[in-house]
């Protein structure tokens, strides 16, 4: 027989008596033994499922039959002229002790087909998942062992939401701890993306997690709060979406056997195998949906892997069903064999005025209000009744009702008049937690006017501070809905103000809905909206934005110095550009480009971390050109529009954010060598030489997106941002890209921590990074093979690579031959600027050791410079120190001295006092080291390698 089957599985066991019971008298009344919640009704097939639904009730695994509004089962024995009886329970008739069978096994048989047929039509058993209240709908998922997902279950997708803990997290999957508690003991729910499809479904590849049924929510809304998580290669996303309309369950009676069939394409299906009590029959439950669905919140993919907070707000007329859909990447996909997951914790629902700041304007302003010192005031309206300008309805419930804000431009308003919409006082970001603001606008006729949103800090009120202009569009959109968004942050307490303007004519109504809030920042969208004494917000779906493709001439490079010449490093000032250069010209150039989503291959489609509601964007991005990339060093450089510091809002730190795609599908046994991404910050009118990095990662950081941010400013001078590509010789196609460059205010720490770089971190691929020859006349300061070097394809030491790509060159060394007298060669680092209360940083670097071992060897040293070298650093040094030396590390090549020059990682802790240099201190007569990829990191770190340990506190 064929079945529908259902979304929510509803499996039914009913307990027929044995052939001797059949004929009996009575049944006695008997329990459910499925843990599930059912409501039962006995209904005719013509009746609409409203009425059956307002007699439903609600029974437990615990409830008597007698608790039943109704039941019935019909039971045949199958074949021609067999008997069929029915089990009727009905309370309308009365209080009833026991369950009355009627014992007439042939009353159906004896009549007609036809009308047989039609009684038998008409007698069904109907299934309804009843509404439950908003608290019943709560589900932190439990501690162990008794984790669950409440009254939430797993619906009919190819992937299975389960409850589990993070003590599972290695077996099963999932976090390893949960968000309330922070604890693995505790529960959530999560979707292992990496199976593969687990049920046959006619709904495509994710996994659903349905809600009870939930009935109307009130004109305020329904608050939705949430933890979710996603990390892995194997996730694509998240949604939540309503259903709306009632689930309409039917049943059958049949063998457990047979119990296993699902439904038509298009309708959310699973199969369920029936469980059978011995030889008993079982009754098996299938939906039949008549839904409609609604993308209410979309998080799409990205492995930060921690909790995040979600929160929505909704309004619906009509019962309703919530469904959390877990999306991974298509089974074609190579990343899908690799572990990942979506998870869910603290679900829980409350009234609309919970979403603090969200609102959409179906019950009035929210917490929003109109302000008292504007020319008049916003109203809010279902539709415009002037087909010149206005929304014909709201935004999202045009089927249902729904409301929207607007400003009314007809008399007697006038141009230029404003009205302002502000909303409740907000909390100060923290570091780390901007939130970006989503809104739809409608700005539609003839004459518009504008539409602002300014940040106002609570302190402004008193202060008659004017308030900081975030977004601003003006001009005729079109008559339609747009859909918006602007990252919101500020250090204190604030307010948002929506500022609407009437234009020239009385046909410019501008209205606004949908206000809600997501976390972590976001492009300005649409891009002309980013205010101008920003460097522009760009999601790059329509241009670049301002930001332009810069040369080194443009960009005031050029300049002479040890940068540019290979052989020798010069010793030079530590002020000037040459000094301080991490670029050269005359290299190969190359540019950024902005490119389609469609030019990477499928696995690379996954973009940034973006919430909507709305069809897909466009999905552009800048990527480094790929042509001309024969040779190392050829780069590119995406210039940011100037940053004025006289500006006041430039006078506050701000945070870049953006995402980025650095893969190399292929690394050969020589190492990564796909190149490197840096963000630099360069003043107004100097040349890149002198530009300052702030973020740089080096080669294959994986197939995905990833987010990156860093502080910016403030600074004294005016300044630009740069992002700088750089391909390494890679044998391989690769991928360097940004996209969804997005600015607020505020401090941030720098992500991922990978990324940080400090002044003094050089790879010397571009010059030596401020580090500086420090030869003393008695070693041979004038002779330049007895200083460091820098190394270059026809000149370094015979078969060493550099470390950063596996290129013949790029990094530094000593090479001595002196028989008669040891030599030594010093190179000091910029000055690195520091303090008693500062914690300690390790110093790193690769090194390489070759020569005659014994008498061969490194040092490094901490220096505290002299006061005439500190009053002013571009001096020229004088080669003395104070009496403040301490030697940190000292090495000989005993033991490192290969056939084949190897790497060997070193580290070492600074424990600093005051403001010092390092000073990479060699000696030899016959034999050198070669030193790469230095860089200074937070946190103090053993010494390595464990041969390295100061025999005395002088050099």
């Amino acid at each position: 027989m064929t079945r529908k089957v259902c979304g929510i599985v509803a499996l039914l066991l009913i307990i027929i008596a044995e052939a001797e019971l059949l004929f009996s008298s009575t049944i006695k009344p008997k329990r459910f033994g499925a843990d599930v919640s059912y409501s039962l009704l006995y209904g005719k097939k013509q009746q609409h499922s409203e009425e059956r639904l307002k007699s439903s009730k609600r029974v437990t695994s615990s409830s008597n039959l007698e608790e039943l509004e109704s039941f019935v089962v019909s039971n045949s024995s199958g074949g021609k002229n067999k008997a069929s009886s029915k089990l009727i329970y009905d309370s309308s008739s009365g209080p009833i002790s026991d369950i009355e069978y009627a014992s007439s096994p042939v009353a159906l048989a004896e009549q007609p087909q036809q009308q047989q047929q039609q009684q038998e039509q008409q007698h069904r058993l109907a299934l309804v998942v009843p509404t439950v209240s908003v608290d019943e709908a709560f589900c932190d998922f439990g501690p162990l062992p008794s984790q669950s997902l409440c009254e939430w279950q797993d619906g009919c997708g190819s992937v299975k939401w389960q409850a589990s803990t993070g003590l599972t997290a290695n077996w099963l999957g999932g976090p390893t701890i949960d968000s309330t508690s922070g604890t693995p003991e505790s529960g959530y729910g999560f979707v292992e993306t990496s199976k593969s499809s687990e049920r046959r479904s006619s709904v495509g590849q994710s996994g659903f997690l349905h809600s009870p049924q939930l009935a109307s929510t009130s004109v305020a809304g329904t608050c939705l709060m949430f933890k979710y998580a996603m990390d892995g290669l194997s996730p694509a996303g998240m949604r939540i979406l309503l259903h709306s309309g009632y689930d309409e369950f039917s049943s059958t009676i049949s063998k457990s056997s047979g119990a296993n069939e699902t439904g038509p394409p298009g309708v959310y299906s699973c199969a369920a195998p029936a469980t059978s009590l011995g030889p008993l029959q079982s009754v098996a439950a299938s939906r039949q949906s008549r839904l409609d669905e609604r993308i209410l919140w979309n998080a799409r993919y990205h492995d930060l892997g921690t909790w995040q907070q979600g929160q929505l707000l909704y309004t619906y007329p009509d019962t309703h069903t919530l469904i959390i859909e877990a999306i991974p990447v298509d089974e074609k996909d190579p990343s899908r064999s690799y572990r990942g997951y979506v998870a869910i914790d603290d679900i829980d629902l409350q009234p609309g005025t919970s979403c603090v700041g969200f609102c959409n304007f179906a019950g009035g302003f929210c917490d929003w209000t109109n302000e008292a010192e504007d020319d008049f005031d916003w109203s809010i309206s279902r539709g415009s009744k002037n087909p010149t300008t206005g929304p014909v309805t709201d935004r999202t419930d045009s089927s249902t009702g729904g409301g929207y804000a607007y400003i009314d431009s007809a008399y007697p308003r006038r141009a230029g008049d404003v009205a302002r919409l502000a909303s409740v006082v907000l909390p100060a970001s923290a570091v780390d937690s901007p939130q970006c603001m989503h809104f739809a606008f409608h700005m539609f006729g003839s004459g518009i006017g504008q539409l602002g949103i300014h940040l106002r800090h609570a302190r402004s009120l008193a202060d008659d501070v004017q308030a900081q202009e975030i977004w601003r569009l003006k001009g005729n959109a079109g008559n339609s809905w747009f859909d918006s968004r602007v990252t919101v942050a500020s250090t204190q307490d604030f307010q948002l103000i929506f500022e609407a303007s009437v234009g020239n004519t009385a046909m410019g109504d501008i209205a606004i809905d949908d206000v809600s809030f997501t976390s972590g920042p976001c492009p300005t969208s649409p891009q002309v909206a980013a205010p101008a004494h920003y460097p522009r917000d760009c999601a790059f779906e329509i241009d670049e934005c301002d930001w332009i493709n810069g040369r080194e001439s443009s960009l005031g490079g050029g300049g002479g110095g040890d940068s540019l010449d290979p052989l020798p490093i010069g010793a030079g000032s530590a002020g000037s550009p040459s000094a301080g250069s991490h670029h050269s010209s005359g290299r190969n150039r190359v540019n950024w480009e902005r490119v389609s989503q469609q030019s990477l291959n499928s696995r690379h489609h996954r973009k940034p971390h973006t919430l909507t509601t709305t069809r897909p964007r466009q999905e552009y991005f800048m990527s480094l050109q790929s042509n001309s990339r024969g040779g190392s060093s050829a780069s590119a450089y995406l210039v940011s529009s100037d940053i004025k510091s006289s500006h006041r809002s430039n006078s506050e730190p701000l945070c870049l954010s953006f995402w980025y795609l650095m893969f190399e599908s292929f690394i050969d046994a020589a190492g990564p060598s796909l190149g490197v991404l840096r963000v630099l910050v360069q003043p107004v009118g100097h040349g890149i030489d002198s530009a300052l990095p702030l973020w740089q990662l080096y080669n294959n950081q994986g197939p995905s997106w990833q987010y990156g941010q860093v502080t910016v400013g403030p600074e004294k001078r005016d300044y630009s941002i740069v992002f700088e590509g750089t391909w390494g010789p890679n044998r391989a196609n690769g991928n360097i890209a940004i996209d969804d460059i997005a600015f607020y205010t505020g401090n941030c720490s720098v992500k991922p921590s990978s990324a940080s770089v400090r002044p003094q971190d050089c790879s010397f691929e571009k010059g030596l990074c401020g580090w500086e020859n420090q030869t003393s006349p008695s070693s041979g300061k004038n002779d330049p093979r007895l200083q460091w070097q820098r190394a270059y394809p026809s000149h370094r030491p015979a078969q060493l690579l550099d470390k950063t790509f596996s290129s013949p060159g790029d990094f530094v060394f000593f090479d001595i031959f002196s028989p008669n007298q040891r030599r030594e060669v010093k190179l000091r680092s910029p000055l690195v600027q520091s303090s008693a209360a500062q914690e300690p940083s390790c110093f790193t670097f690769w090194f390489v050791a070759f020569g005659v071992e014994e008498s061969t060897e490194l040092k490094i040293v901490l220096v505290s410079p002299n006061d005439d070298v500190d009053a002013n650093d571009s001096q020229e040094p004088s080669g003395e120190f104070d009496d403040s030396e301490q030697v940190l590390w000292s090495l000989t090549a005993k033991g490192f001295n290969n056939p084949k020059p190897l790497w060997t990682w070193a580290q070492v802790t600074i424990e600093p006092r005051s403001s010092y240099r390092l000073i990479l201190q060699g000696s030899a007569s016959n034999g050198g080291f070669a030193i790469d990829d230095i860089k200074f990191q937070s946190q103090a770190c053993p010494t390595r390698p464990a041969e390295a340990r100061p025999a005395s506190t002088t050099p």
